[in-house]
């Protein structure tokens, strides 16, 4: 490889690794209003479908559903939008959890919602319930968003804590439990 082209090669990874470093130092800052962390599938509605695009979203089998789910129309759940458009969550958090490994499982005070988690290499609902924890620590209140679909940056399940902090990510299918 010519100098040239390894200066140019360089240069770029130089300029990811400010772009990276600027997105984290945003976080940690503690910035008011919605957080978007890096990576593909946190944020609030941003490019979730990105690491998925060209692929169709499995369905999920009702297999492992409780009796008593029912399938969740397309919605807002205890999510507030602010004047600002910025979305939070408005109803008691009982808890965050998965119920199998491609089953996350929201529990609030209204009843607890199920989604069926997008799989693919290195993506599972621990993975998205790890990063639930360390963006939403101590939380009180939360919201589902639900918007199915094909439309790759919106499609999915959003969670969003009572301060704006969310995550987004694809689903192959949404449930409640009353």
């Amino acid at each position: 490889m010519s100098r040239g082209k390894m200066a140019a090669v360089g240069l770029v990874g130089l300029g990811l690794a400010v772009l990276a470093w600027a997105g984290l130092s945003s976080f940690l800052s503690g910035d008011a209003g919605p957080r978007r962390l890096a990576g593909p599938m946190v944020g609030t509605g941003g490019a979730a479908g990105d690491l998925f695009s060209g692929t169709p979203l499995p369905t999920v089998e009702a297999v492992g559903l409780p009796a008593d789910a029912q399938a969740l129309p397309p919605g807002d759940y205890g999510v507030d939008v602010g004047q600002g458009g910025g979305i939070r969550g408005s109803w008691q958090a009982r808890g965050v959890g998965c119920e199998n490994e491609g089953l996350i499982r929201v529990d609030t005070d209204r009843g607890s919602f199920l989604a069926g988690v997008a799989l693919s290499p290195g993506v599972s609902c621990e993975l998205l319930l790890g990063q639930w924890r360390r963006a939403a620590a101590a939380s009180t209140m939360v919201g589902v968003r639900y918007i199915p679909g094909t439309d790759r940056a919106q499609r999915g399940l959003t969670i969003v804590n009572e301060r704006g902090v969310s995550i987004h990510f694809p689903v192959g299918g949404a449930w409640r439990i009353p």
